[in-house]
């Protein structure tokens, strides 16, 4: 059960962290 709550938390924040990558290129691609 736990392990099963960790892997969730992990893959949130990974896609969290894509998410965030991706809006950051794209507002350097706007400003530019």
């Amino acid at each position: 059960m736990l392990y099963h709550v960790f892997t969730k938390l992990s893959s949130y924040s990974y896609v969290t962290i894509f998410y965030n990558k991706t809006m950051i290129i794209n507002n350097i691609h706007i400003t530019m």
